[in-house]
């Protein structure tokens, strides 16, 4: 039996179009990759993320792919920051294809923040607030209840340092790797497109150019951490077995508990408070109108796994960067802008504009 494993790998950077890039790959009769958005980011190469699976479980994601699947690939923007991972791909299949993607860094750390707020992860209420912690943060390697996603995450100007990044896959891939600007990719979408089923070597076909995984505005930051938390918290109860209504019977407690946890750190002022209360109710609505006592197993669907987050977004988009928070970030990225140039023999200069 022959095995079934990723020739191609999109490796980040997170929030540089790897997901609509995932989305128009997997729709090219030639190309297989996971069709679940909960697999589409495997992780399996990183350290940090990809423990949940061993190399059996691993290959399993691929084992529908078919005789006409010129390529099997997977979207895992870990790969980018994480130290270990250009090597392990490269001990793995050291023909892969290396698709890299590569934003503006400081609209990149901002969007990063955005999406982190977004999906609950993280309660500082500023982006401002956010690179502050990172000095902190930095020296945590560890997750904890207060920082519970990827370590590189957190780091919004660290993993935006693309040099020594991009420089681990040049080295070992070579011709292999095809470096994107997210730039190009936003405003030319269908000749990035065509570029990359070139060096794929697949024939360019239509796909449904649109932005997926766009950044929305949020009523709070901590108010999405504390959903998070209570939405987590209800996943795993329900999926070891408890009964929705007896979920719903602990959720104040839990929430109260939650709340308390998160004020060692920071201040919930009363408008959070006032909204984190109502937010609950709804909660409980939600809850009661189930039928079924354990509608939470077999998720198959992050919207679905996640649907309890949508509380604590709101209409419009998140505010556009500050001008003075941007420029300062470019200065400290400017070195690094320069190195990425050089080494890539690509000109990033305008990043800096």
């Amino acid at each position: 039996m022959i095995m079934k494993k990723p020739g191609f790998f999109i490796v980040g950077a997170a929030r540089s179009g790897t997901t609509s890039l995932w989305q128009y790959l997997k729709a090219h009769p030639e190309v297989y990759m996971p069709e679940d958005e909960l697999l589409k980011e495997p992780s399996f190469f990183s350290d940090d993320c990809g423990r949940k699976f061993g190399l059996t479980g691993y290959l399993s994601i691929f084992e529908q792919a078919q005789k006409n699947h010129k390529w099997i690939g997977e979207a895992s923007v870990a790969y980018l920051t994480d130290p270990e991972s250009a090597r392990r791909i490269y001990d793995f299949n050291p023909e892969a294809k290396i698709i890299i993607m590569l934003r503006n860094p400081a609209q990149r750390a901002y969007s990063l923040y955005n999406w982190m707020v977004q999906d609950g992860y993280e309660y500082a209420s500023t982006f401002e607030e956010g690179l502050k912690l990172e000095e902190t943060r930095a020296h945590q390697k560890e997750s904890n209840w207060f920082k519970p996603n990827y370590y590189w995450g957190y780091l919004y100007f660290r993993s935006g340092l693309y040099h020594d990044q991009t420089k681990r896959y040049l080295e070992l891939f070579k011709e292999n790797v095809l470096i994107i600007k997210f730039e190009d990719f936003s405003i030319n979408t269908a000749s990035t497109y065509r570029e990359v089923c070139s060096f794929l070597q697949i024939d360019p076909q239509h796909a449904p150019y649109q932005i997926h995984n766009p950044s929305h505005a949020v009523r709070s930051a901590r108010i999405l951490f504390i959903l998070r938390k209570l939405n987590n918290y209800i996943l795993q109860e329900n999926q070891r077995g408890t009964p929705v209504s007896k979920i719903s019977e602990k959720l104040k407690h839990k929430h109260t508990e939650i709340v308390n946890q998160l004020a060692r750190v920071t201040r919930l002022n009363m408008v959070e408070r006032i909204s984190g209360k109502r937010i609950l109710k709804k909660i409980e609505n939600y809850l009661n109108a189930f039928s079924d006592e354990y509608p939470y197993r077999d998720i198959q669907s992050k919207t679905r796994r996640d649907q309890l987050l949508n509380l604590g977004l709101k209409p419009g988009k998140p505010p556009k960067l500050k001008k003075k928070t941007q420029n300062h970030l470019l200065n400290r990225f400017e070195p690094d802008i320069k190195k990425l140039s050089t080494l890539s023999g690509m000109d990033f200069s305008g990043w800096l504009e």
